[in-house]
């Protein structure tokens, strides 16, 4: 059964809960991404999954982003500390690599998954990621909060992404 939407779905491997199974994805193969066999990637045409994504501020003042996700580039980083991170976010209550927002397979299909490697936490949807280091499901229209609502309000950016081909990649 599918989650409700206000629940977080971990997608790394092992059970969900207790008495449940997690969702059916791959292994990581050598540098392929998470969830799919090395290759499955591209078809007989030569283009290749990948995931058009766009934050989108929930407040002025705060960065827009842009950026084709494939397996050339899986992932983005955001955080405070200049020339590591891709987003960068210069707040007392931001880590230097805060969190990353991370291609996954899940059923044949490209995802995206949020991982929090913060001091203070991340919020998905006004609900606070449980679990650092660990990959969970957002979808197009998650609201991720980098700040506690009780410190600022609306501090992170609407999620909205698709998947999309890549004919060629940028180095």
């Amino acid at each position: 059964a599918a989650p409700k939407s206000s629940e977080l779905e971990p997608v790394d491997e092992g059970p969900a809960s207790a008495g449940g199974q997690g969702p059916k994805i791959g292994k990581r193969h050598g540098g392929g991404v998470y969830g799919f066999d090395a290759g499955s990637l591209q078809d007989r045409a030569g283009t290749r999954k990948a995931i058009a994504l766009r934050l989108e501020p929930l407040k002025p003042g705060l960065p827009s982003f842009e950026r084709v996700l494939s397996e050339d580039k899986q992932s983005i980083t955001i955080g405070s500390k200049r020339g590591s991170v891709d987003v960068v976010m210069i707040d007392e209550a931001v880590s230097k690599k805060h969190c990353a927002l991370a291609l996954i397979g899940v059923h044949g299909e490209l995802a995206l998954a949020i991982i929090d490697h913060s001091t203070n936490g991340i919020w998905l949807n006004g609900k606070r990621v449980p679990a650092k280091n660990k990959r969970f499901r957002i979808r197009s229209g998650d609201r991720l909060q980098i700040k506690d609502a009780e410190l600022e309000d609306d501090f992170g950016w609407t999620c909205d992404f698709g998947n999309t081909v890549a004919f060629f990649s940028r180095a």
